[in-house]
């Protein structure tokens, strides 16, 4: 007996293959995007005199937008805490206001049991609605002590600038644009506005960036309310979270 096999074979046209391209260019990390808060040192000087250098607490907010894999746009506001007398001013303030309305307290309940017995009700009346009043006004005192670090601001600026970056995985930044500034005239006392180039450097690592700043207002650049000063310069050194 034969046995005949036939064998069919299914022919199958080979799979396109896709050509393997470059890679593709890694842009701007997306967490050195949005908005992000800031703190480090800041100074503030003035070049007429030595005695008018300050220094203290930077704080600033920072909003940015990634425009290409290298450049980015920057919107930062920022404020210097360099007067912390004014911070001791206020909680003295205060201070005193606490003591004033206690005092007061003491005031209309002795107001409240003077004069005939038969009248007494009505005193009575007029020191309860005295306390009430007396009451809420000491919410004053606690809010002083909150509030009272912005007391110390001595400058405040505010300014679009431009970044490169390296977009690396250690990304190291170069930032150029202008800022304007309100700020305590270093120099001559009183109060200036003014505006000025803003340059900076830093580097984003792990989410977070660490960074130089700063602006510089020419005398021509700048309107004193109380006097002129010669060039100013505000630095700042910080951690953006």
């Amino acid at each position: 007996m034969v046995t005949w096999m036939v064998s069919l074979a299914v022919a199958q046209e080979p799979a396109e293959l896709t050509p393997l391209g470059p890679a593709e260019a890694p842009k701007l990390a997306d967490a050195h995007a949005g908005s992000s808060f800031g703190f480090g040192f800041a100074h503030l000087g003035g070049a007429d005199a030595a005695s008018a250098q300050r220094t203290g607490l930077h704080i600033e907010l920072q909003s940015r937008a990634t425009i290409t894999r290298h450049v980015q746009f920057n919107l930062v506001f920022g404020t210097g805490l360099t007067r912390f007398d004014r911070t001791i001013s206020a909680i003295e303030w205060g201070t005193g206001a606490g003591g004033s309305i206690t005092g007061a307290f003491g005031e209309v309940y002795d107001w409240s049991n003077r004069g005939p017995r038969e009248f007494r009700a009505f005193r009575y009346m007029g020191a309860f609605f005295a306390y009430v009043g007396l009451g809420v006004s000491y919410v004053v005192v606690p809010a002083t002590y909150v509030l009272s670090p912005l007391a110390s601001a001595g400058h405040a600026f505010a300014g679009p600038s431009l970044s490169w970056h390296s977009a690396q995985n250690v990304d190291v930044y170069l930032e150029g644009g202008i800022g304007g500034m309100y700020f305590g005239d270093p120099t001559y006392g009183g109060t200036a506005i003014g505006y000025g180039p803003l340059v900076g450097f830093g580097t984003h690592l792990a989410g977070k960036s660490v960074g130089v700043r700063a602006i510089v207002l020419p005398p021509g650049a700048q309107l004193g309310f109380n006097g002129t000063s010669g060039l100013v310069l505000t630095t700042s050194v910080f951690v953006g979270l």
